[in-house]
């Protein structure tokens, strides 16, 4: 992430004076989820049970290795290296056990890892690709792993910034271990944040249909369905003794979201590349899963782009799209309070718990869910 924004990519490539082989190396974050609300101070935000703050960020350095084979047929690798931190903060309501819910009960859990690239936990991940021309047709199928080679199925984030805020029915404040030398109380907290990340597919083909116009079909294909919940670890010498929770998950319960694009472009003068692409995305949320964590539905985007070429050596392109979802009404979401109760009463017996083990036993999100999203993008080519 830089100051140019989130979706900021940065690459690099060479043919080595031949036309054979080809490397390359980018570095971008292929995953980025950040979300904030507004905090209130009487702790009432209808948001709090699912998320008051969200900032998962992966950075990936990625080197690749394309090469030519015959006239029309390129192969390429690309092995990732992956850095993941965030931060993540949410109420626990403490008093669903007793079959009661109250902002009173509710402790603010804010797991963090910092955001320097010393805060990072490391994974890798794998990638490749195929192109082939044929006449006026080009084609192209890719496939990017989900994270590998770390301690957890998915990828993990250190939280040695943690902290824990005791709920207001017991004093408030920040969950300490005892008072330092100088009057200072101690935080001793320890979190550990684990979730994960897809397989993605991608196929396309571009049909030159005459000189300077072209149509390109793009299919995604996101393996979101191995996100299915956020699994939040604490350790610390107080914890217990407060009453409050070492173990939390967050239900996710994602599934495949498929992208399809469409785009026309047009050489307009060897100079100036005008194009509209319009995209059509599932959702990633089934309608009764919507929360303050999740919002999502089936999605539509016009997109219009532009390319200038500013000098023989120079391109600058830009594009803008408007993202539609149709609101959706939640009255029968699957978070349940009452599971948490059902759960104790049963004297933790595995059937009787799967909504909790699950992460489902919060207070209901149950409400209207709208989402309006603009796109900008902007884009420096030099060529050497």
């Amino acid at each position: 992430q830089c100051p140019a924004g989130p979706g900021s990519y940065l690459a690099i490539s060479s043919d080595l004076g031949s036309d054979r082989f080809a490397l390359g190396f980018a570095a971008y974050m292929p995953y980025l989820e950040q979300i904030h609300f507004p905090v209130s101070p009487t702790g009432a935000e209808p948001t709090r049970y699912q998320v008051l703050s969200m900032d998962l960020r992966n950075l990936a350095l990625v080197p690749a290795l394309a090469i030519r084979f015959g006239d029309n047929l390129r192969i390429g690798l690309a092995p990732g290296f992956q850095f993941s931190t965030g931060s993540l903060s949410f109420a626990e309501d403490t008093a669903l056990d007793a079959g009661m819910e109250t902002v009173a009960a509710a402790a603010r859990y804010n797991i963090a890892s910092g955001q320097g690239i010393e805060n990072a936990k490391f994974s890798v991940t794998l990638g490749g690709g195929v192109y082939y021309r044929l006449r006026n047709l080009e084609m192209g199928l890719s496939y990017q792993s989900r994270p590998l080679g770390s301690t957890v199925a998915g990828v993990e984030i250190a939280g040695g910034q943690s902290t824990v805020t005791l709920p207001p029915l017991k004093g408030g404040g920040p969950l300490t271990c005892g008072i330092l030398a100088g009057g200072q109380s101690s935080r001793c907290v320890f979190g550990d944040i684990s979730y994960r990340l897809p397989d993605v597919f991608i196929g396309g083909i571009t049909w030159h249909l005459r000189p300077g116009l072209e149509l390109t079909i793009m299919e995604r294909w996101v393996w979101m369905h191995l996100h299915d919940r956020i699994d939040v670890r604490l350790i610390g010498p107080t914890l217990e003794a407060a009453g409050l929770p070492q173990h939390i998950v967050l239900y996710r319960g994602f599934h495949d979201v498929f992208d399809t694009r469409a785009r026309i472009a047009y050489w307009w003068r060897e100079r100036v590349h005008l194009g509209g692409e319009l995209r059509v995305e599932t959702s990633a949320v089934d309608s009764n899963a919507v929360n303050a964590a999740a919002v999502d539905g089936f999605k539509i985007e016009p997109v219009a782009l532009i390319e200038l070429r500013v000098s023989r050596r120079f391109w600058l392109g830009a594009g803008y799209g408007l993202t539609i979802m149709p609101a959706v009404t939640v009255t029968d979401s699957v978070f349940n309070p009452n599971a948490a109760m059902t759960c104790m009463a049963s004297g933790n017996d595995l059937n009787a718990c799967q909504e909790r083990l699950d992460g489902k036993a919060r207070p209901t999100a149950n409400g209207t869910y709208t989402s309006f999203t603009q796109d900008f993008g902007l884009t420096l080519n030099a060529k050497f």
